[in-house]
């Protein structure tokens, strides 16, 4: 009896042991399976709502607070709500995480503005440096932006902009403002002369083409009635008549178009 009592008693002290080793097994496990180390990252931007993406993944709309994100390098990418938003620029930044890093970022995005001027072509600088003529495109990081606007026989413009720019420069003393066409700065009358000619002989040659056509046609349906050969002689004159109108015509169309071409 005794036997047996230490045989129950060494076999629980057994089980015990060994229910001790389990737990102290499955502790080590879900060690092993603790969550992957993060960081926090926060987002605001200066301008409408944007969506921001970490490498491919979507993070959400701006403002963003304190997101946890895996530790280590990531692509940042900040692009407009909506595609049609063409003046935003999207902006792209590079940063990286440590454990329980937390990282502020503040987007300043570039919007493009419109310069455009009268007359175009006018050479656009800030700060002494060109940035090309207009009509141009040129970002705009802050509210303003200062820009010297100049082209030859014209007055320099400094203008600073704020948003799609129509600049009218004005002509310096002694030069023809380009808003003038040429021909009135001279003799009108003299100058438009050469269209009102050509008009007029283009309009009377037309007029005549069709009304010496319409004869000989006449004379044709009378000769193909009676069978007159007297008709054919007219209908033969009649016929060149309107030929020679035509070309008159013609001819006059195309110094018209000239004339108002180089005008």
């Amino acid at each position: 009896m005794t036997s047996f009592r230490i045989f129950i008693l060494l076999l629980c002290c057994h089980l015990i042991t060994r229910a001790g080793a389990g737990g102290f097994q499955t502790d080590g496990d879900s060690s092993a399976h603790r969550a992957p180390p993060h960081a926090f990252l926060t987002v605001i931007s200066d301008v409408r709502p944007f969506r921001i993406y970490l490498d491919t993944a979507f993070l959400g709309l701006t403002p963003i607070d304190s997101a946890a994100v895996p530790v280590g390098q990531h692509l940042l990418r900040s692009v407009p709500l909506d595609p049609l938003q063409w003046e935003y620029f999207p902006v792209i930044d590079t940063l990286r995480f440590t454990e329980g890093q937390l990282i502020e970022k503040h987007v300043r995005f570039q919007r493009l503005v419109r310069v455009a001027s009268r007359p175009f072509g006018a050479s656009v600088r800030e700060n002494g440096r060109v940035l090309g003529e207009t009509p141009l495109e040129v970002p705009l990081e802050d509210s303003t932006r200062c820009l010297l606007v100049s082209k030859p026989g014209f007055q320099d413009l400094l203008s600073c902009v704020r948003g799609d720019t129509l600049l009218t420069l004005a002509p310096t003393l002694g030069s023809i403002s380009y808003l003038q066409p040429a021909y009135l700065s001279q003799n009108s009358s003299q100058n438009l002369l050469p269209v009102y000619v050509t008009a007029a002989l283009a309009v009377v040659a037309g007029a005549g083409s069709a009304y010496w056509k319409i004869k000989a046609d006449n004379l044709n349906i009378d000769y193909t009635n009676t069978g007159n050969t007297a008709d054919l002689s007219r209908i033969h004159h009649y016929d060149t008549l309107a030929g020679i109108s035509l070309v008159i015509c013609q001819v006059n169309l195309l110094g018209l178009a000239y004339f108002l071409f180089t005008r």
